[in-house]
């Protein structure tokens, strides 16, 4: 039986909201661990400001709890941005967005089929960068092998030259049936991670 941790949880959250009496919703993140080192992405919980608290949690294979870490998350040299906040009905990309950094678009398109190829996404096929600013990600649903359709999403930087993030803009193709998956909401990655 191994104790080793295998299972990473990660919640952000906070007490301040930038939207009146709205409920704040923390922000949870649940990853597997690949090496001993690794680098996670997650949002700042959705229409709240800063201070962030950060909780941290490993599991073993077998479910069994172990490390269990909370603090408050320092803020960025700049200062901590607050969560992000759409208006209803409408998703346009977080502000200030950053220019992407410390990458072509080759390295992109490798960054993001690495993402893609190693999300718990069983429809993602393919992936493809026209620009720093765009890329998409063909799927397939395995009930319609025939009929794949891609999925646009807007691309920013990050403060880590190296690393960007894309937001989901929808699907291009005609999707296979009305409520067809179109992928997560978002992604996140970075150049470091194809090594």
């Amino acid at each position: 039986m191994s104790c080793r941790p295998a299972g990473v949880t990660v919640v952000v959250h906070s007490s301040r909201s930038t939207a009146g009496n709205r409920s704040l919703i923390p922000s949870i993140g649940n990853y597997l661990r690949v090496g001993l080192v690794g680098r996670l992405t997650l949002d700042l919980p959705w229409y709240a400001s800063p201070p962030y608290d950060l909780t941290v949690d490993s599991s073993t294979l077998l479910g069994y709890r172990s490390t269990y870490v909370k603090r408050q998350l320092a803020c960025p040299q700049a200062g901590c941005l607050d969560g992000y906040s759409p208006p209803l009905h409408s998703s346009p990309l977080p502000q200030p967005v950053l220019p992407v950094s410390g990458l072509n678009p080759t390295q992109l398109e490798a960054s993001l089929r690495y993402v893609v190829s190693r999300e718990r996404w069983p429809n993602a096929r393919g992936a493809s960068c026209s620009s720093l600013r765009s890329c998409t990600v063909t799927e397939i649903t395995p009930g319609f092998p025939s009929r794949p359709y891609r999925v646009r999403y807007r691309i920013a930087g990050q403060q880590l030259p190296g690393c960007w993030m894309g937001l989901n803009d929808g699907h291009i193709d005609a999707l296979p049936y009305p409520d067809a998956g179109t992928g997560p909401f978002e992604l996140a990655g970075c150049r470091a991670w194809l090594r």
